[in-house]
């Protein structure tokens, strides 16, 4: 798993969010939520729940501080585990 960019451009993840990459990346990844802030998942290959759990973190750290994480460029495995979770409101994602 990879995350490039800024808070001002928006941050870029590519890769495998899976339950074998997520528990060591957690506490090695931070984003910086100093403005609102958007995460394309347009590279991101495979995510399972522990992605998603790894999302919803980030989305409530963000909140934490009074910002919005926006999600976009979701692969259809992500926007299906949304919408059967129920998580639309928990998430911030983009229309597009």
């Amino acid at each position: 798993m990879r995350l490039e960019g800024d808070a001002d451009s928006g941050y870029d993840l590519s890769g495998n969010l899976t339950y074998e990459t997520v528990p060591k990346l957690f506490g090695q990844i931070t984003l910086d939520f100093s403005k609102s802030t958007s995460l394309s998942l347009r590279n991101v290959e495979r995510i399972d729940s522990a992605g998603l759990a790894l999302l919803i973190e980030w989305s409530c750290l963000a909140r934490k501080q009074n910002k919005q994480l926006v999600l976009k460029d979701l692969p259809a495995s992500l926007r299906s585990m949304i919408d059967v979770g129920g998580l639309e409101e928990v998430l911030s994602v983009s229309a597009r």
